[in-house]
């Protein structure tokens, strides 16, 4: 067995020898297969196992300036706020968020605080342990229809190489559990790829006049003028409803809705990512079928949600990519808020920019994630409260 080979599967081993709760029964398996595979006495499998632990203890060099209880404290207070973004996130932001977060919650020392301006982002990464939660994965509910795709031209190439915003890629998420019977609260997403800037609208369904609304509402609240959208190939935007809307008014002035190709996630990438990042973050893999939360989720994201994520929340954005024989490396610049986007992009009026700008300088992002989480308090606990009158009612 080759020597790279063998070092992998030991290091896989190590993982499971000191998982935490892992028993004696599974120990002594392990140290079996560690036997076979190095040929050994039970005493040297034991030391390989051990081996790992024992070089952290004897850590060579100087501490670390970082390397103490107070800082770390605060570092990681500053993470938790931020919501647990990657470092070079929080790199960007710590300048911009350090006095709301001292102002909101506590002041710091002088020198944790120059520590924390001057901390790289590989440094910090080295001190956060993820601790990822486990969580479920919720259902596809996209089903591609047979009617109507002819009316909608399909675009894979250079639809994300655009410089002009207001080009929205969309799609719907279902709250529905683990189960597609009977109605439920579904989420519109939508995204633009140039500015990153995002939207989101709850609906009771994917009726076509639900959807329709809530992408009228979506485009009065843009700060740039909505030229197109991109969607999948569900029947909640192939209707002729939303394409008469989106097309026969606005063909002359260039307007454009196109649609991704069946069953290929990646031509409708950022929304994809954006299904995740947003609506699952915050409100998860529940089945909330009452009609009652409908009003509540619009409430969070027509108001916090949608200025915390447009202001405050940082994103990569692709630059360019190397061809390395047969592979990609990707090299991303630094992360911007769609805020900062759109400010830099030339195509957005500076009245609309002037606006944004007026609007940037009267908000608090701690305040903000503040009251993002009192308002998902009371979604859940709302919800907690139907479902335990739904159960007394069927019990009775």
């Amino acid at each position: 067995m080759e020597k790279v080979v063998k070092h992998h599967l030991l290091e896989s081993l190590r993982a499971k020898y000191h998982r935490y709760g892992v028993k004696r029964k599974e120990k002594s398996e392990i140290l079996e297969e560690v036997q076979k595979l190095l040929d050994c006495h039970r005493k040297h499998a034991i030391r390989t196992m051990k081996r790992r632990v024992r070089n952290a203890e004897k850590k060579r060099g100087r501490k670390s300036k970082y390397d103490y209880p107070e800082f770390l404290s605060a570092l990681h207070k500053v993470r938790r706020v931020m919501e647990f973004r990657n470092a070079e996130v929080i790199k960007e932001n710590m300048r911009e968020w350090l006095p709301f977060i001292e102002k909101h919650k506590g002041a710091m020392s002088l020198e944790t605080k120059q520590k924390l301006l001057t901390i790289s982002a590989s440094t910090m990464k080295r001190y956060f342990k993820r601790m990822r939660e486990q969580s479920g994965k919720g259902i596809s509910n996209t089903r591609p229809v047979s009617i109507l795709r002819t009316e909608i031209p399909i675009r894979v190439e250079s639809f994300w190489n655009e410089k002009i915003p207001g080009k929205m890629a969309a799609d719907t998420v279902s709250h529905c559990g683990g189960s597609t019977h009977g109605q439920y609260v579904n989420s519109l997403d939508a995204v633009c790829p140039v500015t990153h800037w995002t939207a989101q609208r709850a609906t009771w369904g994917k009726g076509h006049s639900e959807i329709l609304d809530a992408s009228k509402s979506i485009e009065k609240n843009l700060p740039f003028p909505l030229i197109g959208w991109h969607v999948d190939n569900g029947s909640e935007f192939m209707n002729h409803a939303f394409i008469r809307h989106f097309t026969n008014e606005r063909f002359r002035f260039g307007f454009s809705l196109t649609r991704s190709r069946a069953y290929h996630k990646n031509d409708n990438c950022h929304v994809e990512q954006k299904n995740w990042s947003v609506v699952r973050r915050y409100l998860g893999y529940d089945r909330l079928d009452f009609q009652e939360l409908v009003p509540m989720i619009n409430d969070l994201y027509e108001n916090e949600l949608y200025l915390y994520l447009n202001h405050f929340g940082r994103t990569f954005k692709l630059e360019h990519k190397i061809a390395i024989k047969s592979r990609y490396k990707r090299i991303y610049g630094i992360p911007k808020t769609p805020y900062l986007r759109v400010l830099e992009s030339e195509f957005v009026s500076t009245e609309s920019k002037n606006r944004l700008i007026e609007q940037h300088k009267l908000l608090d992002p701690v305040i903000l994630k503040m009251t993002i989480e009192h308002k998902l308090k009371k979604i859940f606990l709302q919800w907690r409260r139907l479902s335990a009158s739904r159960k007394a009612a069927t019990a009775a």
